[in-house]
Parts: structure tokens; sequence; C-alpha cells
């Protein structure tokens, strides 16, 4: 069973502008309209860690797309950092280097699987290009 939620998170101050409050507002009716439960959160109830590393992996959201990786790749990809005990740093340095990538695109492939929950990783520990590939979970994606 899948669940949707949508979070609205805005600043402690933005929460004090009558304006942006009636903005929310609609927004949160928009997404309870569409079956969406909805939640306005302030930045002081999320977790720093969490919300510095869900930063990080949207900033890579669009990648894959942007740069026309073909699955094929990505797959491969995938197939070099599963149950591989290295660091995946090293792996993705070593995976730019045979594909002739310029150097972090594995590493921007790596964070927009991520961001699009088809690799998952800890959340709550601060995120490290030299975490252990075996930290990561792979998440079985239906097709």
């Amino acid at each position: 069973m899948e669940v949707l939620l949508q979070g609205l998170i805005k600043n402690t101050d933005a929460l004090s502008n009558k304006r942006n409050l009636e903005k929310l507002g609609i927004e949160k009716a928009y997404w309870e309209s569409k079956g969406v439960d909805c939640k306005i959160v302030h930045e002081k109830l999320i977790d720093r860690v969490v919300a510095d590393n869900i930063s990080t992996f949207n900033e890579c959201r669009e990648f894959i797309c942007k740069n026309s990786i073909p699955d094929d790749c990505i797959n491969m990809f995938m197939s070099s950092i599963r149950n591989n005990p290295s660091e995946l740093a090293a792996v993705c340095d070593k995976f730019d280097e045979n594909f002739n990538f310029e150097a972090g695109t594995s590493i921007n492939i790596f964070s927009n699987l991520v961001a699009y929950k088809q690799l998952k990783v800890d959340m709550f520990k601060p995120f490290s290009a030299f975490m252990k590939c075996s930290d990561i979970l792979f998440v079985e994606v239906e097709k």
C-alpha cells in the first residue's frame, strides 16, 4: 500500500507572515483535494543531517535525464557497486575513468538514483562519498 505525503517546509519566520500562511493554506487544500496527506513543517522540526542529505541528493535529481545517461550504463554502474566492499568514491572514480566520464559523473548518477529511491542510504548519517558500497541498499523497481 502506497501512502502519499506532501510536506510544505517553510522557515519559521515565513510562518509569521499572514500572506504566506494564506498561500500555504491554498497549497495544503490543493494536495488534500488530490488525496495526498499534507503537513506544514518548519525547519526546527527537521533533523539537520536529513535536511542536508535531501538537499545533496535533490541537486542531482535530473542528472541522468539531462545528461542522457543510457539505461545500460546505469545498470552497469549499479552492478559495480552491488556487493562491493570498497568505498563509493573509489568505485565511482574507476567507473568514470573506465567510461571516459568527466570526474564526478558517477557520484552524480549515484545521487540521482538515491533521489529517485532506486538506491537507499541511511539519511540520518551525513552523506560521504567514502561510505562503503556495502552500506547502500538496492530497491527493486517494478517495471
